[in-house]
Formats: structure tokens, C-alpha cells, sequence
């Protein structure tokens, strides 16, 4: 799928951002070839979401990449999750 017009940057401080960086891929592209929803991508190159198990499929696969080599270490921006107590 063509880009018209410029690309918008995006953060490459994440594995996904960099791999798209080294690929040339713009978040368009990844977005449409993983069918991953584009805000959905941009919180993941935020790091402020972690990738569904289809999500994370998808991305691989277009990358070519293992999900190790996409998954972040730790996620700091993401919210901490709720526990929900039997109280």
C-alpha cells in the first residue's frame, strides 16, 4: 500500500518502533499489513499497551521477528493493573 504525502515520525524508542524504523516501514503500513487498528499501534510504539496474543501474531509476522524480539522487557507507561478483591 502506497504512503501519499509524508509519513508522520513515530517513537522508535520501543523494540516495534525500531524494527519498523530498520525496515522502512511507516506506521501506516505496519498497521494495515498486521490488521492491527492504527491507535492501537500508536500506543503500542508509545509503550503504553501491551500486544494482544493476534496482535502480537500479526506484527511478527509482518516484521519477520519472534514475539521475544518484540516484546518490551517492561512496559513503565502502562498502567498498573487492577486486582479485583473477593472482599
Amino acid at each position: 500500500m502506497p504512503v501519499v504525502g509524508r509519513a508522520r515520525p513515530y517513537p522508535k524508542h520501543t523494540k516495534l518502533g525500531r524494527l519498523m524504523w530498520d525496515r522502512g516501514l511507516t506506521a501506516n503500513e505496519t498497521a494495515f499489513q498486521s490488521k492491527v487498528y492504527h491507535r492501537t499501534l500508536t500506543e503500542l510504539l508509545a509503550g503504553r499497551v501491551k500486544p494482544s496474543p493476534k496482535q502480537l501474531h500479526g506484527l511478527c509476522q509482518v516484521l519477520g521477528v519472534e514475539p521475544d524480539q518484540l516484546l518490551e522487557d517492561t512496559y513503565p507507561h502502562l498502567a498498573p493493573e487492577r486486582t479485583v478483591s473477593n472482599a
